[in-house]
């Protein structure tokens, strides 16, 4: 809401609605308005710089009633997220929520903030907070939901998932979330029936996903704050993603040559994908598919390569053997012995050495980090075995 007639009442009789702030350069009765404007926006495509800016101007001039100065303070906090600049931006939502206790969406985006500070206990006390709102609500439960899964805990997002598709169940993020977390937690088959059903209800989420990743910046840094709804933040989400653990659960299911299929559309946009092209290449063993074009292509330069992880598509390719993968991913990082446990008792499974993959599963599920979808899925590998 912009509150134009009460701005305009600000100008004319000289209402103080906010203190100076950052600085002494502010609005004047002739630029408030202009101002205002320019702060009120969503997109921060103009410039974050600028529209912070905009926004100080028309805070720091004293002319905004409550109404706009919250909003000044709402987007310019906002401005800061998208910026990394996670202490501004709590502070103006600080000032929101002591100005309007009652706009408690604010709190769901200042949990964003203090999640990505690493504040997990303040951040999930604003989001029980902002889900307090409304039985109808359907944002809350889904941004909490995220940060879950980002987090690991997947029972807990897929419940706070299940929740907003019980609120709406025409909303294509919400079972793409669910579907992501269904994966990791193992349920490929709800994975995968929830990955079909956003994709049917949706058919150009995934090609406008995709779009926005790269406009984004690097598609795999997270640790982000993105625009959700027109007041709203949320974590930069890994939507772009969904063909490659669309493709992970087919191939879980041995559903092999559906899942090449999608792990080539996906590596279309991503060819060096390590988790995809690794899933490709077992999955085309698997159908009696040559690997070995592929292969070359990723090796011509990058033959000798020993950084993490390159090392698991040349010791699929057989350049290196199980001993030196696990040298080269060490023991201080449990996911990187995680994953090259995985893969080994795949490389293993394949060739239908059974004992050596077994073997190989029962230390990936012994020491995969807590969400780790290479944890969940040599557990089921184990009860297939």
């Amino acid at each position: 809401m912009r509150g134009w007639a009460v701005l305009a009442a600000a100008v004319l009789f000289g209402c103080t609605g906010s203190a100076q702030h950052e600085g002494a350069d502010s609005s004047t009765p002739d630029t408030a308005f202009a101002d205002f404007d320019a702060c009120d926006k969503t997109d921060p495509s103009s410039g974050i710089d600028a529209l912070i800016a905009r926004c100080t101007r028309a805070l720091n001039s004293g002319l905004m009633p409550e109404d706009p100065t919250a909003t000044a303070l709402i987007r310019r906090g906002n401005f800061y997220a998208f910026k990394g600049d996670y202490d501004h931006a709590k502070q103006d939502y600080d000032r929101v929520i002591a100005l309007k206790p009652m706009a408690r969406f604010i709190r769901g985006n200042r949990a964003v903030v203090e999640f990505l500070q690493g504040d997990d206990v303040a951040a999930f006390k604003d989001y029980e907070a902002n889900g307090a709102s409304s039985e109808n609500d359907w944002h809350a439960p889904l941004e909490r939901g995220i940060a879950y899964r980002y987090r690991g805990e997947h029972e807990k997002a897929i419940a706070d998932f299940s929740r907003a598709y019980r609120r709406i169940s025409s909303e294509a993020p919400i079972l793409v979330n669910r579907g992501f977390s269904y994966v990791a937690h193992g349920d490929y088959a709800l994975g995968l029936a929830d990955f079909d059903r956003a994709l049917k209800l949706e058919p150009e989420f995934l090609p406008r996903e995709i779009a926005l990743a790269t406009e984004r910046g690097r598609p795999d840094d997270f640790n982000r704050a993105v625009p959700s709804t027109d007041y709203g933040i949320t974590l930069k989400p890994d939507y772009f993603l969904l063909q490659r653990a669309r493709g992970f659960a087919l191939f879980m299911l041995g559903r092999n040559a559906e899942a090449v299929d999608a792990l080539t559309k996906y590596s279309d946009a991503r060819p060096k994908d390590i988790v995809a092209v690794a899933t490709f290449v077992l999955a085309n063993r698997r159908v009696h598919r040559d690997s070995a074009g592929l292969l070359l292509n990723l090796y011509k330069e990058d033959s000798t390569d020993q950084s993490w992880p390159a090392t698991i598509l040349r010791y699929l390719h057989g350049a290196i053997g199980a001993a030196e993968l696990l040298d080269i991913a060490g023991t201080g990082d449990p996911q990187r012995e995680c994953s090259a446990r995985f893969y080994i008792g795949e490389n293993n499974l394949s060739d239908d050495r059974r004992d050596a993959a077994k073997t190989a599963f029962q230390r990936a599920a012994a020491i995969c980090p807590k969400g780790a979808f290479e944890g969940a899925a040599a557990g089921m590998e184990l009860g297939r075995l």
